[in-house]
This record gives structure tokens, C-alpha cells and sequence, in this order.
């Protein structure tokens, strides 16, 4: 897209003042603070971003969209053809009406970790979108796949999984194609009996010491969750009765499964 290249057609966004957001999850309100550094972005081409990272991971329910200030001025400037740090607040909606403890969470953290590669959005305009994320422990190409880059779960707790994933993108441009490589870093926490999903990203320079700018990722991310401030609790209701347990069941195959025709499958072999 043109847009993502040419800054001087870029429209200034305005930027909403850090502070307490909140997230309406099933029944739950959830409320986090987004550090004063990022801002909510709700304009293009950010919203062309948002789309495009919700067809491409569509389990799950993005509620914001926030860009660092200083990664967007480079981005209004002209200085990046891409914003290079930012981050989505999301939520998994199969999982959204019962009322989630440790024990259920311990199940989800399975189904999350053989679906990590479908649970990653993608903000990269579907049409101009070269997906090379590993996939069965393969390595990226390129750049990304120099050293030893090690994708997967990097930090786990009873109430939150922590995984890294590398892609690069290639958008087509005036001057030739420009190639993005770029690490995400999805967080999933049991927060009140609900799950918030919080994906931050990161680009990665390939001329430089890869290894140590994704070590170097993966100590500011848990960071970045700690200053949201979503307590991960479980919820002192859990899942409730029989009813909630197979609902559950049914809702947490559903996300193995990655998709709602799989589930009616499933359902009618059980019928």
C-alpha cells in the first residue's frame, strides 16, 4: 500500500492520554494501563494494520491498537516505512463466557502452544504479505535465520505463557521492495477468569547482532506486561457446574482446532 510509504500522505494521528484502559471480556471489565510512551491509534493507515492483523489471526478479538510515540513520529516523518514497535490488546472470544481458574488455564496453555503460529496477527496489508514464520521448529530465512534464534515459549507461569515469533514481511514499493523482519512476542494471562492477549513487536535489524536483539526483547516484554498492570488472577468462581465444564471442553477444542467448522464436526461425531 502506498500509505505505508509515503509519509507525506500520511495523516497525524491524535493520541489518546496514557492511562487506565478497559477491556470488556465476556462479562468482565478488565482495566489496564498502557504506559505513557504508546498511544491508541485509530486512524490510517493504522487501521488498514488492525484489519489486516485480524483476518490473519481470526480467533482473535482485537480491542486496541497501540504504537510507541517515538516509533510513530520516525514512522510520520518518513524516517521507517514501518512502525516498528507496537502492540495489540486482544482477547480469544471461543473462551470468553466461562469463567477460567488455574486448572483451566493449565489445559489452554497446551491448546495456545501447538497454535501459537495461528494466534500471532499479522498487521501487514493481506495483499502485499509474505508470511515466512517457522512452522515444526524451521527456522526463518535470510537474516533471521542467522545464530542461534530460538522461537517457542520463553516464560511460563501458572496464570500466563510468554512465546516469540519471527516473520518478515515484503512490501512492494516505488523504489523496489522493502523486506521487514520483525519478532512478536505474544503474552496470554488469566486475568479475573478471563484471558487478555497482549502481542508487542519488535523489528529486527538483520545487519546486526540478531541473537542479542531478540534476548534483548525478550527481557523488556514481560516488562511491558508488568507496567499494564492486569493482575493474572484466577477467578474464584471457575468454571462453574457440569454445564461450564463441557462448555468449556467444547470451547477449548475449538481453539486446537483453530476453526468453528471444526468444532460442528467435532460436535456431530460426538452426537
Amino acid at each position: 500500500m502506498k500509505h505505508f510509504l509515503a509519509a507525506g500522505s500520511l495523516c497525524l494521528l491524535f493520541a489518546a492520554t496514557a492511562g487506565a484502559t478497559t477491556l470488556t471480556i465476556g462479562r468482565a471489565r478488565l482495566v489496564c494501563t498502557v504506559p505513557a510512551e504508546y498511544m491508541e491509534v485509530q486512524e490510517e493507515p493504522y487501521l488498514s494494520m488492525r484489519r489486516s492483523a485480524e483476518a490473519s489471526a481470526p480467533e482473535l478479538r482485537i480491542h486496541a491498537l497501540y504504537v510507541e510515540r517515538k516509533a510513530h513520529e520516525r514512522f510520520a516523518a518518513g524516517e521507517a516505512s514501518f512502525p516498528d514497535r507496537y502492540v495489540f490488546l486482544a482477547s480469544l472470544p471461543a473462551l470468553d463466557r466461562p469463567d477460567l481458574d488455574v486448572a483451566d488455564f493449565a489445559e489452554i496453555r497446551q491448546g495456545i502452544a501447538a497454535a501459537r503460529p495461528r494466534l500471532t496477527p499479522d498487521a501487514t496489508p493481506r495483499s502485499v504479505r509474505e508470511d515466512t514464520r517457522s512452522a515444526a521448529g524451521n527456522q526463518p530465512r535470510d537474516g533471521m535465520a542467522q545464530g542461534d534464534i530460538p522461537e517457542g515459549v520463553f516464560e511460563e507461569t501458572d496464570t500466563s505463557l510468554s512465546f516469540l515469533t519471527l516473520a518478515e514481511q515484503t512490501i512492494p514499493g516505488e523504489s523496489g521492495a522493502l523486506t521487514i523482519r520483525q519478532a512478536a512476542a505474544s503474552t496470554y494471562l488469566l486475568a479475573s477468569g478471563k484471558i487478555v492477549v497482549v502481542t508487542q513487536y519488535r523489528n529486527i535489524d538483520p545487519a546486526g547482532d540478531v541473537p542479542a536483539q531478540l534476548d534483548d526483547f525478550r527481557r523488556e516484554a514481560p516488562d511491558f506486561i508488568r507496567r499494564l498492570d492486569i493482575a493474572p488472577a484466577a477467578s474464584k468462581t471457575g468454571t462453574a457446574g457440569l454445564l461450564g465444564k463441557a462448555l468449556f471442553g467444547a470451547l477449548f477444542g475449538g481453539l486446537v482446532g483453530f476453526t468453528v467448522v471444526w468444532i460442528r464436526r467435532k460436535m456431530a461425531q460426538r452426537g
